[in-house]
C-alpha cells in the first residue's frame, strides 16, 4: 500500500503509458517503481526542486512529461493546503459531487470534461474517481462504492469491444486495428468514453454489483487476458 502522498504524486503522472512505438511502452507497475526509487532518493521536499530535465530523464521514454511534470507540482502545493492529511480532507465532504467539484478546482488536471454535439457537457473524470476510488478504506463519509461509475479509459472498451458487449462502425474499427490515432476530444474518442461508462453501468445493474468494482475486475482481466483487440489511440492526461 502506498503512503497517501506518494498515492497522490502516482496518480498526478498516471496516464497514458502506451507508446506508438511498442518496445517504448512501460507498464504501470515499472512508472511506480521508477516513482518509488526517485522518492526514496530526494523524499517529498526534493521534488519542489526537481527540473524539468531531471524528471524527463526519470520517465522516459513517456509521452507528455511536461504535463506530468506540472501535475507532480500542481499536487504538491494541494498537499500542503490541506496540511498532507487527506483523510480529513475527504471525510470532510458529505457527498462525491461536491468532493469532486473541489479537488478539481484545486487541482485543474483533473477536470475530465468534453463538449459532444447533440450532448452538451460531458463530465467523465476518470483519473480523480480512481484517485477517490484507491481510498475507499479511508472515506467514511459517504458510500464510495455506490458513489462512483465505470472509468472511461482505454483498457475498459478495448475488453467490451473485444467480446463483442460494444460494437463499432467499420470505419472506427479499422482506425483502431489499425493502430492509428484517434484525435482526443473528437466525437468518436467521445462516444467510445461514453459508451463504454453505459456498458458497465448496465452490467453492473444486470449483475447486482457496483460499476467501479465491475471496471476494476474489467481492467484487471484486460491486463491479463491474450488475444484482445487493440485499445484506441489517444495521446491524453486524462486516461
Amino acid at each position: 500500500m502506498l503512503d497517501d502522498d506518494i498515492r497522490l504524486l502516482f496518480s498526478a503522472i498516471n496516464f497514458c503509458f502506451w507508446n506508438f512505438d511498442s518496445s517504448q511502452s512501460l507498464n504501470t507497475g515499472v512508472v511506480k517503481e521508477r516513482l518509488l526509487a526517485l522518492y526514496n532518493k530526494i523524499k517529498f521536499d526534493g521534488f519542489k526542486s526537481l527540473s524539468l530535465q531531471e524528471f524527463k530523464e526519470v520517465f522516459s521514454p513517456l509521452y507528455l512529461t511536461e504535463e506530468r511534470f506540472h501535475f507532480i507540482q500542481e499536487t504538491i502545493t494541494f498537499l500542503e493546503s490541506i496540511q498532507f492529511n487527506i483523510e480529513n480532507y475527504l471525510n470532510s465532504f458529505s457527498d462525491i459531487e461536491c468532493l469532486i467539484e473541489d479537488m478539481t478546482k484545486k487541482m485543474p488536471q483533473y477536470r475530465d470534461e468534453r463538449v459532444s454535439p447533440g450532448f452538451g457537457k460531458v463530465y467523465f473524470y476518470k483519473r480523480i474517481q480512481a484517485l477517490i476510488y484507491s481510498f475507499r478504506d479511508k472515506i467514511t463519509a459517504f458510500n464510495v462504492y455506490k458513489s462512483l461509475t465505470g472509468l472511461a479509459d482505454y483498457r475498459i472498451p478495448q475488453f467490451l469491444n473485444s467480446i463483442g458487449i460494444l460494437e463499432y462502425s467499420e470505419e472506427l474499427q479499422q482506425i483502431i486495428d489499425a493502430g492509428l490515432y484517434l484525435e482526443e476530444g473528437s466525437p468518436q474518442e467521445i462516444e467510445i468514453r461514453g459508451a463504454s461508462i453505459v456498458a458497465i453501468q448496465e452490467l453492473a445493474y444486470i449483475h447486482g454489483i457496483n460499476p467501479i468494482v465491475l471496471d476494476s475486475i474489467i481492467w484487471k482481466a484486460s491486463k491479463t487476458l491474450q488475444g484482445l483487440k487493440p485499445h484506441h489511440r489517444t495521446i491524453t492526461h486524462n486516461y
